[in-house]
């Protein structure tokens, strides 16, 4: 699931900025979630045109946290191709040609370092940038997942407005 935790600044987004975006309505809605800008995302193309048409994958084994990142994404203008089968995960990859990855780093049978590492030896897929998503993170791990070619990372729980920001960094 995604945090609604967070430090957040209460009342309205900048003019122009936030407000009419409908995945901040919708994680509002859903996770009650308040505006917030850190500094990480040019939130004036997130209002409408976000990226349209760049296609993520996201590779997570939680069913129910994939479809209301799905869901944010979508409503953001991706297009989002999901997958659970962590061995399957390269294969859909090339087949789908996404623009970024979204990777768990704990899934069974594959883990996220085991496919990021299989992603990277394909080349069509090798400058696709990976985003890894865990709850598992230690600071020593940011070597670990530059050493595969893994581009930023998220910890879970994470606020669906930080994944776009991620997003829109990795694709800039």
């Amino acid at each position: 699931m995604f945090a609604s935790a967070d430090v957040r600044q209460e009342g309205k987004a900048p003019e122009g900025m936030l407000a009419d975006n409908p995945a901040v309505s919708f994680a509002k809605q859903n996770w009650g979630l308040k505006y917030r800008d850190h500094g990480l995302c040019p939130w004036g193309s997130i209002k409408g045109k976000v990226m349209s048409n760049k296609r993520v994958l996201i590779i997570d084994d939680d069913k129910e946290f994939v479809e209301e990142l799905n869901e944010t994404l979508g409503l953001s203008g991706y297009d989002v191709v999901s997958i659970s089968d962590s061995v399957s995960a390269v294969e859909v990859a090339s087949r789908t040609k996404p623009d970024v990855i979204l990777l768990d780093l704990k899934m069974p049978e594959k883990n996220g370092i085991q496919i990021a590492e299989e992603v990277r030896q394909v080349t069509e897929l090798s400058h696709v940038p990976i985003i890894v998503m865990t709850a598992f993170f230690k600071d020593e791990h940011i070597q670990i997942f530059s050493s595969y070619g893994v581009s930023r990372y998220l910890r879970k729980p994470f606020n669906p407005l930080d994944v776009i920001s991620q997003i829109e960094f990795v694709l800039r």
